[in-house]
């Protein structure tokens, strides 16, 4: 098994962080969508493929707003929840919720995968970014492929410019 590096493993530790911050009762792949685009490396991968990044996160917003279940039904500002509430709740929220589960474990593999493929001795950012275009789920993938990203463009685009 290949381990996440360390920034790979910041982007996960992130979604979880916006799913609380934006008072989402679980995250998914829209909330991984937001934490990956704080990494450098997917802004420039979306930028080059003509998206517009301000775009992109206020569709997953404005998606996610509409959709997905709020904390105790309303948003909850990260100020006034306790680091221990904090981390309560993403623990209740990733083991009582399907979606987080499903979202986050085929994620993973598929990351697994593409690392092992180009033959990574850590899974990257860009390889969780490639395993979202992989799955073709969710809104996230919805939004992408509408800003002209599709897995085959951004895997050559990354074997071309760019290091895993």
């Amino acid at each position: 098994m290949i381990p996440m590096s360390e920034t790979a493993l910041e982007v996960l530790y992130s979604s979880t962080h916006i799913a609380v911050d934006f008072g989402y009762s679980f995250y998914s792949y829209e909330v991984m969508l937001l934490a990956m685009m704080d990494d450098n490396s997917v802004a420039d991968i979306l930028e080059a493929h003509g998206a517009d990044l301000t775009e992109v996160e206020e569709n997953l917003q404005n998606y996610m707003d509409a959709n997905y279940e709020k904390f105790n039904d309303q948003k909850i500002p990260a100020q006034f929840v306790s680091h221990l509430d904090r981390n309560r709740y993403i623990e209740e929220s990733i083991n009582t919720h399907k979606n987080t589960q499903n979202a986050v474990k085929e994620i993973g593999q598929a990351a697994q995968k593409i690392a092992s493929a180009e033959r990574a001795e850590e899974i990257e950012v860009d390889h969780l970014f490639l395993a979202l275009l992989s799955t073709e789920a969710g809104e996230a993938y919805k939004i992408l492929a509408k800003n002209g990203l599709n897995l085959e463009d951004v895997t050559e685009y990354l074997q071309k410019g760019q290091e895993f």
